[in-house]
């Protein structure tokens, strides 16, 4: 269930929708599951769970929340997908920066707040002049 929460797209909201008519509350709780009626609202909304649970993705693949930004790239994500399939680990990158992609998005603020804080290599790029708001330490968002 929670693979379909996290991997699913809009059509998922239907299938919520469904679910709840067909008497799901509290799915999370394994006295309350009805993994029945869950199967049912996918039925009904013509959906295979296996799709969002269990097939292979490519790299490319534009994900539901790809919209989002982390500042964090997504081919990063997949080196450590990748990595983790293998059993391996990255060091902390505080000992070992793997060029992420969080220092470029953020390199103005962190000019602005330079120091221990960031427990991050410094900034070394020149300034741009597009400053990237963070409101209340939230990440911008895509299109920001």
């Amino acid at each position: 269930m929670e693979a379909w929460l996290t991997r699913g797209d809009r059509r998922m909201a239907e299938v919520i929708y469904s679910a709840w008519k067909n008497g799901t509350k509290f799915d999370a709780w394994n006295e309350h599951r009805k993994i029945q009626a869950w199967l049912e609202a996918f039925a009904q909304q013509g959906l295979d769970p296996a799709f969002y649970t269990h097939r292979p993705r490519r790299a490319d693949e534009v994900f539901p929340w790809d919209h989002i930004s982390a500042a964090v790239r997504k081919n990063f994500l997949f080196q450590d997908f990748r990595q983790s399939l293998e059993g391996k680990i990255r060091v902390d990158c505080r000992l070992n920066c793997f060029a992420c992609g969080i220092l470029p998005t953020f390199a103005n603020v962190r000019r602005e707040n330079p120091g221990e804080t960031w427990k991050c290599p410094e900034v070394k790029s020149p300034a741009h002049n597009k400053q990237i708001p963070v409101i209340n330490h939230q990440l911008p968002m895509a299109g920001d």
